[in-house]
């Protein structure tokens, strides 16, 4: 197999995809400017209401003239929506030749604070702390950001728990099962509910046999006790979107679960009703 070689646009487009400002990543910077600019990133459109490939607005090929190298200093980047055109992204990069590194300093529109409306639906009062979470990550406060992030999953964790219970009632569970369901539930203890929430998790939640309620728990500990602004920045990325797909996972399961009884339910009932025919 061919090895792939390092595309530095490739590497451009992710850290200004998923990282928020202020976001620090070491480069191994090219002898020119031009191939840090990519072709196109993946973004949400608010005119279309959705993910959509935005193209790069600057004028490409036909220019003979020899680049300078690069040098330290600030790069802009223009997009535009390939569907709507309507929609316009701009970002500015930090780059630092002589330290090989590059930081987002700049980005329009802003950094998005929102979160989607079924994640706010489930965490209830705690929507506003997982909200606070994200204005520091927007603006680069790592810490606080983990610190927002750890206190929404300490106080998450029974009604998670509620949910895994729900979810295997639907299953036909062991009574030694739910009965150490609703030990776990009283127990006032959140470091011990995490520790243990994992035993019933469904598969879809488990990878190579990790715990991803405690794992993401330790790191953010660690990420509190131990870490830099910037490694928190990037535990707190990590940790958002594996705790929002948990509690997205959760709500489709219980939603598919139920839809699937009430139309068998309703199926029982015309079977009932033809009789022999």
């Amino acid at each position: 197999m061919a090895e792939q070689l390092f595309n530095p646009a490739d590497v451009v487009a992710e850290f200004l995809q998923s990282q928020p400002l202020y976001a620090k990543q070491s480069f191994d910077l090219p002898r020119y400017a031009g191939p840090l600019y990519p072709e196109k990133i993946l973004m949400h459109c608010s005119q279309c209401s959705g993910e959509r490939p935005f193209r790069d607005k600057r004028p490409r090929g036909g220019n003979t003239i020899p680049l300078p190298p690069i040098k330290s200093g600030v790069l802009s980047f223009y997009f535009q929506c390939t569907f709507c055109s309507r929609e316009n992204l701009t970002f500015w990069m930090e780059v630092n030749c002589e330290e090989k590194w590059v930081r987002k300093v700049g980005q329009r529109p802003p950094w998005s604070t929102e979160i989607p409306d079924g994640l706010a639906a489930y965490l209830g009062l705690d929507a506003d702390l997982y909200r606070r979470a994200k204005v520091c990550l927007g603006q680069g406060f790592g810490l606080g950001a983990c610190v927002y992030l750890r206190r929404v999953l300490e106080s998450q964790v029974s009604n998670i728990l509620r949910s895994l219970a729900e979810l295997k009632k639907q299953t036909e569970p062991s009574a030694a099962e739910m009965a150490e369901l609703e030990i776990l539930l009283r127990n006032e203890h959140a470091e011990d509910q995490l520790a243990l929430a994992h035993k019933f998790l469904p598969h879809s939640l488990m990878v190579e046999g990790l715990n991803p309620l405690k794992l993401i728990h330790d790191l953010l500990n660690v990420g509190v006790e131990t870490l830099t602004e910037e490694e928190c920045v990037q535990v707190a990325i990590k940790v958002a979107v594996c705790f929002e797909y948990i509690v997205s996972e959760l709500s489709h399961q219980l939603a598919s679960r139920e839809r699937f009884m009430t139309e068998m339910r309703a199926l029982s009932a015309v079977r009932s009703r033809l009789g022999d025919r």
